[in-house]
């Protein structure tokens, strides 16, 4: 989607939509981290077999979103005008903003319960299902916005039909979920505040963690549009979506074991959490080496096959992004166990001082150093902050030593990732960019790579289990 936009409205609009969009996700705030609170409570309840109390958390909570929707809609109103004195935007597309804005803030209202129904299938434990749904909504969103760019549309037509995919979803969602489990009895009445107060503690430290999620995603593109200028984010937005898009890929089988893990701790299956863990942790971080070899040494490349040569890329920018792969899923995957565990308290903290600092050093690096400086302020507040607390915590809940812990889990992509860095590095000095040779060469590094990860880095039992599971 993203060169399709690109192409069609430049990369000052791009700019303008992406910064927009990084706001008004902020509005996600609004559910006091529910996507972290509700998988957990929901699959605790299924497990228990206590219908009645699962179905006025779901209802409770779906008032609760109802309201939060129509709350954030609202403040974008009055909030919009406010924005184009904040940002650095082009005089040509300044009565963009406004409207813009507005209607960006109401796709996100629209859309604010089809994340609730997916977290609520993710908790009963239809992950595939809800994974499947969230396909289908990017779809759908897909089609809306190439309808609305092809057709000779511009910004507020891509907003519009945005705003009407996110209806369809959300009300997709409604219909799937009722039809997959009407003995859940939901209704707005059947709503409580008692039930809101029960969750609040837990669901506080969630919070915490998506405000450090929402922070170090979504404030970058702030920072660059109002020091830089929103034409400076198009550049960092497209590197920063091939890198969000790989881990979200990486990732995407290791989350569903969330509700999972809340059932292992609840059966005292120690031994089958512990080796889950380290296994899906082992096999994610594995990934992440081998996509951080590749977008660091094939980065500008990518770019360019992806949204066309015209837009100009920092060429150290992918390697700050090759780097942040190696501490995003470590954080992400002891974040995840710990949520499922309801033992998050130190990660959210932990989470609380890297959005703190990541917005410090972004504001800091952002004048001498410009969109790499944000970048570098990204990176160095996870380094100093979760990429060890959330680990550890989940190291020390599960009784594993931290060295043993490296050892099994890093270990064993040192191999391998050296392997495919030297093959890269061949690759990169006798292929032209962007030729096929090229391209050749980046299959080659995967392979190779996957080779010795599969033979070296897996046991026979792990290459039976992933087998098994795939």
């Amino acid at each position: 989607m993203v060169p399709l936009i690109l192409h069609h409205l430049g990369q000052a609009t791009y700019g303008l939509y992406a910064t927009l969009t990084s706001l008004v996700g902020y509005f996600g705030l609004l559910t006091f981290g529910s996507s972290l609170a509700v998988p957990r409570y929901v699959a605790e309840h299924a497990a228990r077999g206590d219908r009645d109390a699962l179905g006025t958390f779901v209802s409770t909570y779906l008032a609760a979103h109802l309201a939060v929707a129509l709350a954030g809609a609202l403040a974008a109103m009055g909030l919009a005008p406010l924005l184009a004195q904040l940002l650095g935007v082009p005089a040509d597309i300044q009565p963009l903003v406004i409207p813009a804005f507005r209607l960006v803030a109401v796709g996100w209202a629209l859309g604010l319960t089809a994340g609730l129904h997916q977290s609520l299938l993710t908790g009963l434990g239809e992950v595939q299902l809800a994974s499947l749904a969230n396909s289908a909504r990017t779809l759908l969103n897909l089609a809306a916005v190439a309808a609305a760019l092809l057709s000779g549309g511009g910004l507020t037509a891509l907003l519009i039909a945005q705003s009407l995919a996110s209806l369809v979803g959300s009300i997709g969602l409604w219909l799937l979920v009722r039809s997959r489990h009407p003995e859940i009895p939901v209704a707005l009445g059947r709503a409580r505040v008692a039930t809101l107060r029960a969750t609040g503690k837990n669901a506080g430290y969630y919070f915490l963690m998506q405000v450090a999620a929402l922070t170090v995603m979504g404030t970058d593109n702030i920072v660059i549009g109002a020091f830089v200028g929103v034409a400076a984010v198009a550049p960092y937005a497209v590197m920063f979506q091939l890198w969000a898009m790989t881990l979200a890929v990486l990732w995407s089988g290791a989350d569903v074991l969330l509700p999972f893990f809340t059932r292992w701790q609840a059966q005292g299956d120690r031994a089958t959490l512990t080796d889950s863990y380290l296994l899906a942790t082992k096999t994610v971080f594995a990934g992440s080496v081998l996509a951080a070899v590749i977008v660091g040494v094939f980065g500008i490349s990518l770019v360019r096959r992806w949204v066309g040569p015209t837009l100009e890329v920092d060429p150290r920018l992918p390697w700050v992004f090759a780097a942040m792969f190696l501490t995003a899923t470590p954080i992400h995957m002891a974040s995840l166990l710990l949520s499922a565990l309801g033992r998050h308290r130190a990660p959210a903290i932990g989470g609380a001082a890297e959005a703190v600092l990541n917005l410090t050093l972004s504001l800091i690096l952002v004048r001498p150093l410009g969109v790499l400086g944000v970048a570098l302020g990204t990176l160095g507040s996870g380094l100093l902050t979760n990429a060890w607390i959330a680990p550890r915590t989940a190291c020390r809940e599960l009784g594993i030593p931290v060295l043993d812990y490296l050892r099994r889990v890093v270990g064993h992509a040192v191999v391998p990732g050296t392997a495919a860095g030297a093959t890269a590095w061949l690759v990169a000095a006798r292929a032209a960019p962007g030729s096929a040779t090229e391209l050749a060469g980046i299959a080659l590094v995967a392979a190779v790579f996957l080779l010795l990860f599969w033979r070296l880095g897996l046991s026979p039992d792990d290459r039976h289990i992933l087998t098994i599971k795939r």
